[in-house]
């Protein structure tokens, strides 16, 4: 029998940190530190596209930013759990700790252009990989709550 794997308190401190890492570099445009965060073959999935690997999440990010001007996003809500249908590092016969990782949290972005306002909700559903000791991001999917900001003319 498999020992069963946990999730340290540390690793989903470190997990929030990435997140919080990650709206930070949205929202001071940082391509290099937003691609640190991601596996090498990381996919990033939005009702703005899908991208998968860093050189396409490059031209991803920075067709997205457009969209991101004058924007502050805010997550919250963590819900983080080891994955146990990934490896482990078996710390006895008893335990494994994990090396990947799954989280929901609640996205909120704000308009702060003007007077602040919330932009629009959603939530993030991710799958995470811990890399030579750092957790990165090896998919990442946006669901809005709505999108009626986001009109087109016909």
């Amino acid at each position: 029998m498999a020992a069963p794997t946990i999730l340290k308190a540390e690793d989903k401190l470190e997990i929030i940190e990435l997140s919080s890492s990650y709206n930070k570099s949205l929202d001071h445009r940082d391509v290099d530190g937003w691609l640190e965060m991601w596996t090498e073959n990381g996919t990033i999935e939005t009702p703005f596209g899908n991208s998968k690997g860093k050189a396409s999440l490059r031209v991803f990010l920075n067709g997205y930013f457009e969209i991101a001007r004058g924007k502050r996003h805010w997550t919250s809500n963590y819900m983080i759990y080891a994955d146990s249908s990934q490896d482990s590092n078996t710390v006895n016969s008893t335990t494994a700790t994990a090396t990947s990782a799954t989280m929901s949290c609640d996205l909120i972005v704000f308009k702060i252009e003007e007077i602040p306002t919330i932009f629009t909700t959603g939530t993030y559903v991710d799958k995470l990989k811990k890399v030579k000791d750092i957790w990165k991001f090896s998919s990442r999917k946006l669901n809005l709550d709505s999108m009626s900001w986001h009109r087109t003319s016909s």
